[in-house]
């Protein structure tokens, strides 16, 4: 079975898991670290464990809640996206800082800090940003959000829609996404 589609069975019960270096295998541990706030301190028996990607990163998942480490050891609290860390889109991924949502890079830094409480991926230089209440619907085995209120921002962090939409009208961002020339190919 694809790794994927093990942590989907066991992320709920296992409270650390992550990609080793020795089997290129998703292993599943009681503990490999201490979460503080937004950082995951890592044991050092798993710091030479960890198998990293192209960019120097790695996944790991700690009481269903996601981390990015990097070499250095350096974390960054992530979204847990499906069944992993969240991916990176058009360079940024979602992270957090002090409990708020910001986009962050392949270094881990904070590149984006939206006032916003919920963030969408980039896609096409841009990005919807929502804040608002929220309602959670279940569909299927997937959990959907509703409502709040939405806008679209660019790279730089500026507004290009303003936050005025539900979460699920995309007319509007494919709109001005559409009349600025940023058609998808």
């Amino acid at each position: 079975m694809p790794a994927c589609c093990l942590r989907q069975l066991f992320f709920a019960d296992t409270p650390c898991s992550y990609l080793t270096k020795q089997n290129q295998s998703l292993e599943f541990y009681k503990t490999c670290g201490q979460i503080k706030g937004d950082q995951f301190l890592l044991q050092d028996f798993h710091k030479n464990n960890i198998e990293f990607d192209e960019h120097g990163l790695a996944c790991i998942i700690a009481i269903q809640k996601a981390f990015y480490i990097n070499k250095k050891g350096e974390t960054r609290r992530t979204v847990f996206f499906y069944t992993d860390c969240d991916y990176f889109e058009d360079g940024y991924a979602r992270g957090y800082e002090n409990g708020k949502m910001v986009y962050i890079d392949k270094k881990l830094n904070v590149k984006l800090k939206p006032d916003f409480e919920w963030l969408l991926p980039f896609d096409y230089d841009h990005a919807i940003v929502c804040n608002g209440l929220f309602e959670t619907i279940q569909d299927g085995e997937h959990r959907l959000m509703k409502n709040g209120k939405c806008g679209l921002i660019d790279k730089k962090g500026n507004s290009v829609v303003e936050a005025l939409y539900p979460i699920g009208d995309r007319e509007a961002f494919d709109v001005y996404i559409n009349s600025y020339n940023h058609c998808p190919k």
